[in-house]
């Protein structure tokens, strides 16, 4: 009789082992899972810091220009006031 409750008991411990190592896989894929998506969201993220690094640059440039040309206009208003009436 003692081997057979040994033997039952190694059985459900097997069972039991089976069922864990099962819960243990779901547990993991779903951590794969989590991690895939947290990977995905990262490079958006690196790729929306990339646009808006580019955007500012972008900014920067137009600003440049847009005072370039205020500065040329500036210039240009004060040369036509200088100007005599035969000049202009």
């Amino acid at each position: 009789m003692a081997k057979k409750d040994n033997l039952d008991s190694m059985n459900s411990n097997a069972k039991e082992l089976k069922t864990l190592f099962a819960e243990l896989g779901s547990l993991v894929g779903e951590l794969n899972s989590q991690l895939e998506s947290t990977a995905n969201a990262t490079g958006k993220i690196a790729n929306n810091t990339s646009k808006t690094k580019n955007n500012q640059q972008d900014n920067k440039s137009l600003s440049k220009e847009f005072m370039d040309s205020e500065t040329n206009r500036e210039a240009l208003q004060k040369k036509v006031l200088s100007l005599s009436n035969e000049q202009l």
